[in-house]
């Protein structure tokens, strides 16, 4: 009497995992397979997969300073240029979006009409987010644990689709402050 109880016990116990993993794999299978392709089949709005581009420069310094001596000769001081390099690649299934999106930014000194390099910085993010009335939300944060940075774009799609326009807001690497780039535009590579 006691071996057929212990059997129907482990019978029981096998038969409730193996229940549960087949619940979950069919699950997982509606999840990632079946929604997605439903999804896609049923969404009618603008397709976003692929590489856009755009390039920011910071205005505020573009300026150039030109200094009058005594002697009343000019003087050109240096001009500091910051110009970002924005780079996202999407992958879209249905209203879904994911991608990467990648950061490079580079500070220039100009003097007499000549250009140097003084900082450059540049990471790589990973994106989520969805598209909704032709607006597109997009979460970012560092693509490699060993980095820090996070942010949101919110971009509208414009032009027939082929841009993307809008702004950002990030806390960099210093993770300091809230810092916003008002206007991008992000241009459909070929």
């Amino acid at each position: 009497m006691n071996d057929q109880i212990i059997f129907a016990i482990k019978t029981g116990v096998i038969s409730g995992i193996f229940t549960a993993a087949t619940l979950w794999i069919i699950r997982q299978l509606i999840l990632k397979v079946v929604s997605p392709k439903l999804e896609q089949y049923f969404y009618k709005g603008v397709i976003l997969d692929g590489t856009w581009n755009a390039v920011v420069k910071n205005k505020s310094f573009n300026q150039v300073i030109k200094v009058v001596n005594v002697d009343q000769s000019i003087t050109n001081h240096p001009v500091q240029q910051q110009e970002k390099n924005l780079t996202i690649n999407l992958r879209q299934k249905g209203t879904k979006i994911t991608g990467t999106f990648y950061a490079k930014t580079e500070t220039k000194k100009i003097q007499d009409n000549k250009e140097k390099i003084e900082k450059e910085y540049a990471n790589q993010y990973k994106l989520e987010g969805h598209v909704a009335d032709n607006f597109i939300i997009l979460n970012y944060k560092a693509l490699s644990r060993n980095r820090t940075g996070l942010g949101s774009l919110v971009l509208q799609i414009t032009h027939g689709g082929t841009k993307l326009r809008g702004g950002i807001s990030f806390i960099g690497e210093g993770g300091e402050y809230i810092q916003t780039i008002n206007e991008v535009i992000f241009e459909r590579s070929i």
